[in-house]
């Protein structure tokens, strides 16, 4: 047996890393009650500060101080025995628990859904999620092995592996992924809810974008005049050699399941997509552009350092619940706007080839195809409204933009 002291070193430690442990899986279980109040519930057992200061600045200070006792903890669990360093963890561990946490999930419940909206908070409750299931996994795992090892195998048993490589692979991938976590939170307190809302934005814009020069790619590489819809060997089979652009060194375009071996019939020789269709993918790629330039007018126009809401409402003790809901409500239709175009584009992939009478595939595609696009752009015209007045509420030089931008997405 290890001699006493050691042995009641071990024991507190074991204490400690017990009732961590145990708090931790409370709290993962906690995150998604703290979606709906800003005052202490039943299901947080912390109670939130008397003194109430903005959420992303006690985030902020709570972040830094768990990136630096995580990062001690990885060092004495990777550079020392256990038998030399379980003094030095305890306190460490204890601070975890005490210091940390707490605050943590105090900073997310005053960061409710109905003071700061679901953008933020889901921008905040991840890293925690994360930093939660780092530290489970540093002390659940490596120390918890160590510290088991060590009381049943006796005090040379803390002596043995001094930075086993098995431990490392463990402790050191969650102390980064740790410190991936705490960076984010540290950073919102820069970026507020303005920031958050701008960068979910950028993301949705960017996905149409993309989408919309696939399908535009698709439709220059299908239609009468291009490369590859049209046979410079004569032949009706598309890819034939001597038909070749630039399209044809793209293995998206080389499957032979995406073509068919000859022109569809009833279509003009040298193109691929019905005539109809090549309409609507024109029309659609032209409705996706001007899509794009509404998300870049918000951006610029609404959500620019000197044009975003001010105060930022998660830098206040008092947000503005309507601009609030305002920045959510552009985040929530945008995602949603981002499915739709998905969705639209989808469809022109799955009917373009089919080989249906012209009149029949006119009535079903219509049909079928208009239904999304139908609302993508009642969202693109909700998106346009939201952004129409200033962060007080009334017209500016801007509004005009915004009201001729929805006017755009309907054409």
């Amino acid at each position: 047996m290890p001699p006493s002291s050691l042995t009641a070193d071990i024991e507190r430690l074991q204490a400690s890393a017990t009732s961590l442990l145990a708090l931790i899986s409370h709290c993962r279980s906690s995150l998604s009650g703290l979606t709906t109040t800003a005052r202490a519930s039943e299901s947080n057992p912390f109670t939130a500060p008397t003194v109430v200061i903005p959420p992303l600045s006690l985030l902020h200070d709570t972040a830094s101080l768990a990136k630096a006792h995580t990062t001690k903890l990885a060092l004495l669990l990777t550079q020392a025995t256990l038998s030399s360093t379980c003094r030095a963890i305890t306190p460490i561990l204890s601070t975890i628990q005490t210091s940390v946490l707490p605050p943590l999930l105090t900073s997310l419940e005053l960061l409710s859904t109905n003071h700061h909206g679901k953008a933020l908070h889901h921008a905040v409750s991840r890293p925690i999620s994360e930093i939660l299931h780092g530290i489970e996994e540093m002390v659940g795992g490596p120390l918890k092995t160590m510290v088991d090892s060590v009381l049943k195998r006796g005090a040379d048993a803390g002596r043995e592996e001094p930075s086993g490589p098995e431990r490392e692979t463990i402790i050191l991938p969650s102390t980064g992924k740790i410190w991936g976590a705490c960076d984010k939170l540290m950073a919102l307190k820069a970026k507020g809810l303005n920031g958050v809302v701008k960068e979910r934005l950028q993301s949705s814009d960017e996905t149409i974008k993309d989408a919309s020069e696939e399908l535009a790619t698709y439709y220059k590489a299908h239609t009468l005049g291009s490369s590859t819809g049209n046979n410079a060997g004569g032949s009706d089979e598309v890819g034939d050699e001597g038909g070749g652009g630039d399209d044809d060194d793209d293995p998206f375009w080389d499957s032979d399941d995406d073509f068919p071996p000859s022109t569809p019939p009833n279509l003009k020789k040298g193109q691929i997509l019905h005539p109809e269709v090549a309409r609507a993918i024109d029309a659609s790629t032209k409705r996706f552009k001007a899509i794009t330039i509404l998300f870049q007018a918000i951006q610029k126009s609404r959500l620019t350092a000197t044009q975003a809401p001010q105060p930022d409402p998660a830098l206040t003790t008092k947000p503005n619940l309507e601009v609030v809901k305002r920045l959510d409500g552009m985040v929530n239709i945008a995602e949603e706007m981002v499915v739709l175009v998905d969705e639209v584009v989808g469809e022109y992939y799955e009917h373009e080839f089919e080989d249906i009478d012209p009149d029949e595939y006119k009535d079903e595609g219509e049909k079928k195809l208009s239904e999304n696009e139908k609302s993508l752009v009642q969202k693109a015209v909700a998106l346009a409204n939201l952004a129409q007045l200033d962060w007080e509420g009334s017209g500016d030089a801007r509004t005009r933009l915004f009201e001729e931008l929805a006017k755009a997405v309907q054409r």
